[in-house]
C-alpha cells in the first residue's frame, strides 16, 4: 500500500460524503430489496467473512445457556439467526428489523427451526419494539448498526441492549468502523479497497466503498466503547479488527 492509495480512499470517502442518503431513503433501498438472495458473495466483499462468523459463533456459545434467548437487531432475513440456531441446538432467537422484503425472507431461511424463532418488525432507531427488561442472555448485530443516523441514536439503541440483556448477559457486534482519525479511515478503506480489487472490477469496487458511506454512518471504536460505557455495560472489549470491520462486545 502507498500514499497514493490512502489519497484514492480519501476521494472515495469525499464522494461519498457528497451524497449521502438520509435515514429515510436508507429505510426504502431495503423496503425495495428482495431478501431471499441476502448474503450470497458476501466473501468477495468482507474480508476474513467466515473466520470473523467464527469468532462471532464461539463468542456467543459462551454467554448462551440450554434454552437462552438471543435477540438479533437488525437481523434480515435471518443469515446470522439461521448460523446461531445450527450451532446451539436449543436456544431461541428474536429477530427484529424493519417490516421489509428482508424480514419477510426470514421465514423461508429458517423453515427448519420452527417453534425456536419469531420475528418483530419494527425500526431500531426511531421506534424499536418495547422489549421486555432483563429477558435476554444476549443480544447480536451484524451489519445493521452502522445504519444509525446519529450518535444519540446509537446511545439509545445501547442503553435499549442493555435493558433487555439479563444480568451478566452479552451485547456483541460485528459491523464496520471509522478509524480514530480521518487518515486511519482513509488507511483503512485502503485496506478494504485494495481487497475488493482482489475479486471485483475496479469499478465495482469503487461502487461498493461509495455506496457503504452513502448509506451508512459508522462510528470509531473509541466511540463505541466510550458509548457502551455510558450506557452501563461493566466490561467491553474488541474482538476483531481488520481494515474497516470490527467485532466489538459488552457485558452487563
Amino acid at each position: 500500500m502507498t500514499m497514493s492509495d490512502i489519497a484514492q480512499a480519501e476521494r472515495l470517502l469525499a464522494e461519498a460524503a457528497a451524497s449521502r442518503w438520509t435515514h429515510t431513503q436508507v429505510k426504502a433501498y431495503w423496503d425495495a430489496r428482495d431478501g431471499s438472495r441476502y448474503g450470497e458473495g458476501m466473501t468477495t466483499w468482507v474480508p476474513h467473512y467466515k473466520e470473523a462468523h467464527q469468532r462471532l459463533l464461539r463468542t456467543l456459545l459462551a454467554f448462551l445457556p440450554a434454552n437462552g434467548r438471543l435477540l438479533d437487531l437488525g437481523a434480515g432475513n435471518g443469515r446470522v439467526a439461521r448460523l446461531v440456531l445450527e450451532a446451539h441446538r436449543t436456544c431461541h432467537v428474536t429477530l427484529i428489523d424493519l417490516p421489509n422484503g428482508m424480514l419477510k425472507a426470514a421465514p423461508a431461511v429458517l423453515s427448519e427451526f420452527s417453534g425456536r424463532f419469531d420475528l418483530c418488525a419494527g425500526d431500531m432507531f426511531s421506534a424499536a419494539p418495547v422489549l421486555t427488561p432483563s429477558s435476554f442472555d444476549a443480544v447480536i448485530s451484524v451489519f445493521a448498526l452502522s445504519h444509525a443516523p446519529t450518535v444519540a441514536a446509537y446511545l439509545r439503541v445501547y442503553q435499549d441492549i442493555y435493558a433487555c440483556l439479563k444480568p451478566g448477559g452479552l451485547f456483541v457486534c460485528y459491523d464496520h468502523v471509522l478509524g480514530d482519525a480521518p487518515v486511519l479511515t482513509a488507511l483503512n478503506v485502503a485496506g478494504w479497497h485494495e481487497f475488493l480489487l482482489g475479486a471485483q472490477s475496479s469499478q465495482q469496487a469503487h461502487d461498493v466503498v461509495v455506496s457503504t458511506y452513502q448509506e451508512d454512518r459508522p462510528l470509531a471504536l473509541r466511540q463505541h466503547v466510550e458509548l457502551l460505557w455510558q450506557s452501563d455495560f461493566r466490561a467491553v472489549d474488541v474482538l476483531f479488527k481488520h481494515d474497516i470491520f470490527a467485532i466489538y462486545a459488552g457485558v452487563k
